[in-house]
């Protein structure tokens, strides 16, 4: 059977070189024309198919379970937040689940072993892999978020100060943070267009929280809001939260910092110090040998 495929594999690479370099009749231009229109038919038919095998999913959006609500927190932490990301994630990791069965089917039986626990194993590999990426797409979304938190409050406190209202505060200051390419400034854009289509500050701030799922943002839109209701000015609670955001982030800096010495001891005591030992100590302990081997 694998070398069945390996021939089949051949003989399609061997036929798409061919095509790739051999001579046509056709101008240049008109092949790749042809070649570009063949891709697009292609990519739509793709399209088509993998639309209709999500709207073909089961799904249960009007009352969801606890893992399908956990899995969309998740894939909305990582910034997938399409209505069809949880059909398109199951799609994936059932595709994935049956590829990587049959590649342990093959493996195994090419090497004579076990087929059902290779198979089981691929299948188990296929359903964890990409959970496993979802969730550390998130965790590093969310530490991005974290770090680029003080930095757009204080890019929101001085447009308040400077008399600008709260709406196109954070309008100004997503549009400009998104620009300079950071994900806090999607976030207040999106903000922002909740707010022009009609919904409450509240509401878009406690939105905002939820989306990334960062207790720092949650506090942040707890303080705007509660501001807000008390009747007070938002730019001095917006620059106290700041300044306590970019100390913290100091400190953490700091505690990297003194723990630096103290991970560096593993690679230096199991590393660094025997190849020392060993160039320092090596050529006396080759001299004393010699030594004892002449005096017998």
């Amino acid at each position: 059977m694998l070398n069945s495929l390996v021939v089949i594999l051949t003989a399609v690479a061997c036929y798409s070189l061919y095509r790739a370099v051999g001579r046509s009749d056709l101008p240049v231009a008109e092949r790749l024309a042809g070649e570009a229109e063949a891709k697009r038919r292609l990519s739509g038919g793709f399209s088509n198919v993998l639309k209709q095998a999500m709207d073909r999913l089961p799904t249960n959006a009007a009352n969801p379970n606890s893992t399908e609500r956990k899995l969309s927190t998740t894939l909305t932490y990582a910034g997938f937040r399409s209505g069809q990301a949880v059909a398109a994630f199951q799609l994936i990791r059932g595709a994935l689940m049956i590829g990587l069965a049959l590649a342990g089917l093959l493996l195994a039986a090419s090497f004579g072993r076990s087929v059902l626990i290779a198979a089981a194993l691929g299948c188990l590999l296929g359903y964890l892999v990409p959970t496993l990426v979802i969730k550390r797409l998130a965790t590093k979304r969310q530490r991005r978020l974290l770090l680029e938190l003080p930095d757009v409050l204080s890019l929101l406190v001085v447009t308040l100060e400077a008399g600008v209202g709260w709406g196109e505060a954070v309008k100004l200051v997503g549009r400009e943070a998104e620009r300079q390419e950071r994900i806090m400034g999607q976030e207040l854009s999106t903000t922002s267009a909740q707010m022009s289509a009609g919904r409450s500050m509240e509401d878009s701030l406690k939105d905002l929280g939820e989306r990334t799922g960062v207790d720092e943002v949650k506090s942040m839109a707890a303080l705007a809001i509660q501001s807000q209701k008390a009747g007070a000015q938002i730019a001095p609670a917006l620059r106290a939260s700041a300044e306590l955001l970019s100390s913290r982030r100091r400190l953490a800096a700091e505690e990297m910092a003194h723990k630096a010495a103290v991970k560096m001891l593993v690679p230096l005591v199991f590393l660094i110090l025997p190849a020392m030992m060993m160039i320092v100590l090596g050529p006396a302990i080759i001299q004393i040998l010699r030594m004892f081997s002449s005096m017998k």
